[in-house]
C-alpha cells in the first residue's frame, strides 16, 4: 500500500500484482492447456475396462469384469494386444510430431499451433467411442490422429513461454505452465 501512495505522489504508476499480470494470464492458459491435453488423453483409456471389486462371504476380495454398458464398456472386446497397440500408437504419434510442431509453432507463433492442436484433440476424442464400436482398425487410426495432434503441445507451449517470460521470471512461468500436466 505504500508503495502505491508514494508512486502517487511521484506521479507514476505502482507496478501491477503479479497475479494480474499479462504473463501470469499466458502462463495460466498454458496450464490449462496442459490440464485439457491430459484430460483428452486419458478420458477414454483404452485400458479401462469396467473392473468391479466385490467382497464375498469369506472376506476374500474378487475382482470382476463386467459389461455394464457404460461409455467405457465397448474397449473391453479388444485384447490384451490390441489395448496394448491403441497405446503405442497414441505415443508414436506424439513423437512423430514434436519436431515439425516446434518448427510450426516458431514459425506460426504458438497460440494457433496449440488452439489447432487442442481442436483436433477435442474433435478426434468426441470421435472416439463411435470409433472403438465401429472396428479395430478405425480405433488405432483414432488414437494415432489424437497422437498426432498432442504431439504439439509441448513445442506450442515452450514457444510461447519463450516469446513472453523474461529471463528473471522464467523459472516462476514455467512452473505454474508446467504444473497442469
Amino acid at each position: 500500500m505504500a508503495r502505491r501512495v508514494r508512486a502517487q505522489q511521484q506521479g507514476t504508476q505502482a507496478p501491477a500484482p503479479y497475479c494480474a499480470s499479462s504473463r501470469f494470464g499466458i502462463s495460466l492458459i498454458c496450464f490449462l492447456g496442459f490440464v485439457n491435453m491430459y484430460t483428452l488423453r486419458f478420458t477414454i483409456e483404452p485400458n479401462s475396462c469396467d473392473v468391479k471389486n466385490t467382497t464375498d462371504s469369506t472376506n476374500l476380495s474378487t475382482v470382476t469384469n463386467e459389461d455394464t454398458g457404460c461409455l467405457g464398456s465397448h474397449m473391453c472386446k479388444y485384447g490384451e494386444g490390441t489395448q496394448r497397440l491403441l497405446g503405442n500408437f497414441l505415443l508414436w504419434g506424439d513423437v512423430i510430431t514434436q519436431l515439425p510442431s516446434g518448427v510450426l509453432a516458431w514459425k506460426y507463433g504458438g497460440k494457433s499451433v496449440l488452439c489447432t492442436c487442442m481442436f483436433i484433440s477435442a474433435l478426434v476424442t468426441l470421435l472416439t467411442p463411435l470409433s472403438f464400436e465401429t472396428n479395430k482398425e478405425l480405433a488405432i487410426t483414432s488414437r494415432f490422429i489424437l497422437g498426432l495432434s498432442q504431439g504439439a503441445t509441448w513445442p506450442a507451449i515452450q514457444t510461447i513461454l519463450a516469446r513472453w517470460s523474461p529471463p528473471q521470471e522464467a523459472g516462476r512461468l514455467a512452473g505454474l505452465a508446467y504444473s497442469g500436466e
